[in-house]
């Protein structure tokens, strides 16, 4: 039941809709941070006799932006291989793609870096904050909230989600460049060097180019555009393109059109920055390499391009720094970039409009506003910035070494009635980022293992391991104690203890989280099987749902679908997993039907 007249405590939970409030037991608070017999790495192959694995396909949309080692893209296009960055801030390859279908409710939550669809159960790393007291709405109280998985329905507007800084980083300083092949009649194109030092100075002539230039149609020039009042970044560039690529260049003022052209005739080069940069405003981005270069070097690009296509207006009743954009491309590639010198920028999206008969492409906008990032900005871009007093300002957004903590600014619920959903399986970590959120690769999942006394079938070990939430772990640590009191339970009295339980020993849990406690019971059920199966005991298979479809062995339907679910699309890779069909050879085709539409069912 929940506890009603702890407001004086505080309380952990409380549910909005229903206003009553709960707060968790000391016995749960002391298995959430002391798990017992939890196993951290995975253990050799016969160190237990069997292993139980449960867990929830939670999924998200097609349109998810993934970030990629080189580029962000939607999850749809992804592919076997493919490095994303995880909860580490390095990168690791997806092993697996799952394409389930779903029609059920999903959960939309937006911060200030995009936003994410998914399952209610899907997991997102983060702070659910407590709502019994006002104290925990200031920012020094939010940091000390433990972060936790918790799933997309937890979350509620003003809890704040973790995303991971990006830490790929190499120490190249140069870049060998394409070999210059003379056209017969081209005598004014100097050959370029055959090595680029690649400095803070050569990235601010690349966001010079990125925000300004342009290659001629028929490749014959690369020309920057500048307004009059630009003069500077004119003999920037003029210095920069003579000091790295050994180009003179000239500019023609234009006081009609209030701009200065300036134009560096080289085939070779519009070659190379048409290819690096992007042929057109829309296609224009930085080139891969640029994007683990060290944040040093890397916040000359953000200087040239910032000092091209943005503004920062410091005057106005909140300052902020703005950049507009064309480039879907560029506007994630310049997020990354900010976020990794420490400046947390604001991600949106303008729609195509015509303003007074002037027709606006789509276009995507960063904005800087919170001081701290402000006052990083300003001071990257060589600007005064001078903090205004009398103004009380909250600190909504902040950062660590390892995370960017951003509030939850809206929180939906979408109807999901047409494409499937999409997840990954991520080698080594489990995990990985989207343009905003940090997630797991899947809902809770359990893992157990179990080692048996052969003639007394009494439990001599038990261990387990989840990505699950903080109840679904103290319930875990709960039950592995309850199996191993007394020198371990045989599997008779094992297999009597239900998740009810083992509320009762934790002193409870909050109704929407009961399922937690029954994830383990599951796993552990699953292993005990795998065990009365690896030891010939079929008869003793627990069958309490699903339709046999081997007599013999007892294997049902869903122990077909949780093989399908753990990588087996075969018969004989099936087989290799459960036997079935071996001795039933009758029973194939229902087995191999099975497969199949299990297999379009998870993976497309």
């Amino acid at each position: 039941m929940p506890n009603l007249v702890a407001k004086k405590q505080g309380n952990d939970v409380v549910n909005e809709k229903t206003g009553q409030s709960w707060v968790y037991s000391a016995i749960v608070k002391d298995h959430f941070f002391h798990p017992r017999n939890l196993l951290l790495e995975e253990p050799a192959e016969d160190a237990f006799d069997a292993r139980g694995t449960v867990g929830s396909p939670a999924c998200i949309v097609p349109k998810t932006l993934v970030d990629g080692r080189e580029e962000t893209r939607a999850i749809s296009e992804a592919m076997i291989g493919q490095e994303v960055y995880t909860h580490d801030g390095h990168c690791q390859a997806v092993t697996k793609i799952y394409r389930p279908q779903y029609k059920k409710q999903l959960v939309t939550l937006k911060n200030q870096l995009g936003q994410l669809t998914a399952t209610a159960d899907h997991l997102i790393y983060g702070l659910v904050l407590p709502r019994s007291a006002s104290y925990f709405m200031k920012t020094s109280a939010k940091k000390r909230v433990p972060p936790a998985w918790h799933h997309a329905s937890e979350y509620k507007k003003g809890d704040i989600t973790m995303y991971p800084l990006q830490k790929e980083m190499t120490e190249e300083t140069e870049i060998a460049l394409p070999k210059c092949v003379r056209n017969a009649w081209d005598f004014r194109s100097k050959s370029l060097p055959q090595k680029l030092v690649l400095t803070a100075e050569t990235l601010e002539l690349f966001g010079y180019f990125v925000a300004e230039g342009h290659t001629k149609e028929d490749g014959s020039e690369v020309g920057f555009t500048f307004a009059q009042h630009e003069g500077h970044y004119v003999k920037r560039v003029q210095k920069l393109m003579e000091k790295y690529f050994g180009i003179q260049v000239s500019y023609k003022e234009r006081p009609l059109n209030h701009r200065v052209d300036v134009i560096a005739y080289n085939v070779h080069l519009a070659r190379l920055f048409k290819t690096w940069f992007g042929r057109c405003a829309q296609e224009k981005q930085a080139p891969a390499f640029l994007m683990n270069l060290t944040p040093v070097i890397q916040a000359g690009f953000i200087r040239g391009v910032w000092r091209g296509d943005g503004c920062v207006n410091l005057k106005r009743a909140y300052p902020r720094a703005e950049f507009a954009t064309t480039s879907y491309k560029l506007s994630q590639q310049l997020r990354r970039l900010l976020l990794r010198q420490g400046i947390i920028p604001s991600v949106y999206q303008e729609k195509e409009k015509t303003v007074k008969g002037v027709h606006h492409e789509k276009s995507y906008r960063l904005h800087v506003g919170d001081t701290t990032s402000l006052a990083k900005l300003c001071k990257l871009l060589g600007m005064p910035f001078v903090k205004r007093t009398g103004r009380k300002s909250t600190q909504e957004v902040w950062m660590d070494e390892h995370y960017v903590y951003l509030p939850v600014r809206e929180v939906n619920e979408t109807a999901w009635k047409s494409e499937r959903l999409y997840n990954f399986e991520i080698a080594n970590a489990h995990t990985y980022t989207t343009d905003a959120f940090l997630v797991h690769n899947c809902g809770d999942v359990m893992d157990v293992w179990i080692k048996v006394e052969p003639k007394t079938e009494r439990l001599v070990d038990f261990k387990w391991k989840t990505f699950g939430c903080g109840s679904a772990i103290s319930a875990t640590s709960m039950f592995s104690v309850m199996l191993m009191e007394n020198g371990g339970a045989t599997l008779e009295d094992a297999l009597k203890v239900r998740p009810q339980h083992i509320m009762e020993r934790l002193g409870g849990l909050p109704n929407r989280k009961i399922h937690c406690s029954v994830l383990v019971d599951k796993a552990f059920r699953k292993a005990v099987n795998t065990y009365f199966r690896n030891t010939g005991q079929y008869g003793r298979i627990i069958n309490e749902t699903g339709r046999v479809v081997d007599e013999k062995l007892n294997i049902t339907d869903h122990d077909i679908e949780e093989a399908v679910l753990e990588g087996a699309t075969t018969l004989e890779e099936v087989q290799k997993k459960l036997k079935v069909g071996v001795g039933s050879p009758e029973a194939i085709p229902d087995i191999e039907q099975l497969i199949r539409f299990y297999s379009e069912k998870y993976y497309g």
